[in-house]
């Protein structure tokens, strides 16, 4: 019910917390449901790319793209890209500005200002998922802008038609910053997105630890030196035809092969627009270490796998068509290699889904439910118009707790402990809010940073309020957890449940009623 930035911290794009929102309104507070919903709001977005597509280039161009379709809906599963995450809304928004650039342009169709619009819409909402992939909308802007002014002229200078692309291209843009200025979030939005992220989140850039800037032109160059270094070593790799992990070879083949493509069909240009967009999808990870639940390979995915299957498609009808016999030998083994890798990685992907499906059928592995661990117990003890909060990193059990958030900092992993401006804002709304009861673990570890090597702040905070049930003695009674004490690490009542010492009788008899904790006589 707030809004991003001045309502809450988050170092990530509005985007996808906009697209929770709106799908919340009809899951309600159920992780399932809302999965569920979601998985029809991206099957919705899959086939309307798809007839956006057919309409702005045609049917029979695009007839490979039913398949292509399938295809994404297994590969979406394996790479976690079905899931609501920054990088996989930008692969399905940035999915069809790429693919209308490259077909309008092998295909020569003319190129007007409702595609310039529509790319930048469908880009622009990309980037506002994940600044990730600021390069990435970079080049397509440029070759969506070459592509209009190619196809209908540049005209004279004071020709307002001149200006009307630039005018589609800076209205997103325009419009997201009238509501940091409409919505008093601008310095927050600064702050949270480029400061935090420049000083404790980018992690591929090399630099001194003190140092908070990064230089973007450098930050190319070493992205781009990586992706070659990595792609080349799966190259290298496609001759010994090892399909025990066939996808990351499939995808440097298809990208190869369509780049070789479009070189033979005297499409420079073209060629070298997709090798850039390849480089600049891969800025958080990378061609070689792709694997199983990378959700952020999305883009590099959805661009690789669409090439694979353009390009399958455009070779056969090239050698169909009687080209000239050096050509044909070329294009046939690209058609065949590409054929079998591609074929390779389908049964790869079939098995890989089977094996979930029997291993959850069976009872293996888990499914999904609405069965929070901690929530439960939190909203036993607080009631709805009242402070809670469970940390330091639990977004699930949060969207199951009913009462009230505390701070715009509901997490505190290490940039935020780290950040002394982050530090007193959180303690300052964590004083004027006290929570009745905070789950806390004071063990918890993200990304190889314990939360006790940045989070003193906090611990002096809870030692000054809280007090644990394990802490507690009076009179010769002490409170344990009916559960043994470490029956699962996650939920121990005993010594991570802090409760603030003015609310301590009232929470332990609210706890005792709902047979959470039990009274012992020391």
């Amino acid at each position: 019910g707030v809004l991003p930035y001045s309502g809450f911290f988050t170092h990530h794009g509005p985007i996808p917390y906009f697209i929770a929102s709106f799908i919340e309104i009809f899951s309600g507070q159920s992780f399932v449901r809302f999965r569920l919903i979601y998985a029809f709001f991206l099957l919705v977005i899959t086939f309307a790319t798809y007839f956006f597509l057919k309409k702005r280039i045609g049917e029979k161009e695009l007839s490979f793209y039913p398949f292509f379709i399938v295809f994404l809906g297994i590969v979406s599963t394996y790479y976690w890209t079905h899931m609501l995450l920054a990088d996989n809304l930008a692969a399905f928004t940035f999915l069809p500005s790429y693919a209308l650039i490259v077909l309008k342009a092998i295909y020569k169709k003319r190129t007007s200002l409702a595609d310039v619009a529509i790319v930048s819409v469908l880009s622009s909402i990309g980037l506002y998922s994940s600044l990730t992939y600021i390069y990435l909308f970079i080049f397509v802007h440029l070759a969506v802008l070459y592509l209009y002014f190619r196809d209908n002229g540049i005209k004279t200078i004071s020709s307002l038609r001149n200006i009307y692309p630039f005018i589609f291209v800076l209205i997103p843009h325009f419009v997201f910053v009238v509501y940091l200025f409409a919505t008093q979030s601008l310095s927050d939005y600064l702050f949270q997105n480029y400061t935090f992220n420049a000083k404790y989140y980018i992690y591929n850039y090399p630099r001194l630890s003190d140092s908070d800037f990064i230089n973007p032109l450098r930050y190319a160059v070493l992205i781009a030196h990586w992706f070659f270094v990595n792609f080349y070593t799966v190259l290298i790799g496609v001759k010994t035809f090892d399909f025990s992990f066939p996808l990351n070879a499939s995808m440097a083949v298809g990208n190869t092969a369509v780049v070789i493509y479009f070189i033979f069909k005297k499409r420079y240009k073209l060629a070298i627009f997709v090798l850039l967009t390849l480089i600049y999808t891969s800025v958080r990870s990378d061609p070689l270490k792709s694997k199983e639940t990378d959700y952020q390979s999305a883009v590099y995915n959805f661009f690789s796998f669409f090439n694979m299957f353009f390009v399958l498609k455009s070779i056969y009808e090239s050698i169909s068509n009687s080209i000239q016999n050096a050509k044909r030998i070329i294009f046939s083994f690209l058609l065949i290699l590409v054929g079998i890798y591609a074929f390779f990685t389908s049964i790869h992907l079939v098995f890989k889904f089977n094996e979930k499906v029997v291993s959850k059928y069976m009872g293996d592995m888990p499914l999904i439910y609405d069965r929070p661990k901690l929530a439960p117990i939190v909203n036993a003890a607080v009631d709805k118009n009242e402070y809670a909060w469970i940390g330091p990193f639990e977004f699930e059990e949060l969207f199951y707790m009913s009462s009230k958030i505390p701070s715009k900092y509901h997490i505190l992993i290490y940039g935020i402990g780290k950040s002394e401006k982050i530090n007193r804002e959180m303690l300052e709304d964590f004083n004027r809010n006290k929570p009745k009861v905070i789950m806390f673990d004071p063990q918890f570890v993200y990304l190889g940073k314990s939360v006790d090597s940045y989070g003193k702040f906090f611990f002096d905070f809870l030692d000054e309020y809280y007090i644990t049930i394990l802490d507690y003695s009076k009179n010769g009674i002490v409170y344990r957890s009916v559960a043994p004490i470490h029956a699962e690490e996650k939920v121990d009542l005993d010594a991570k449940m802090f409760i603030r010492k003015d609310s301590f009788d009232e929470v332990v008899k609210r706890l005792i009623e709902a047979n959470y904790i039990k009274e012992v006589k020391q």
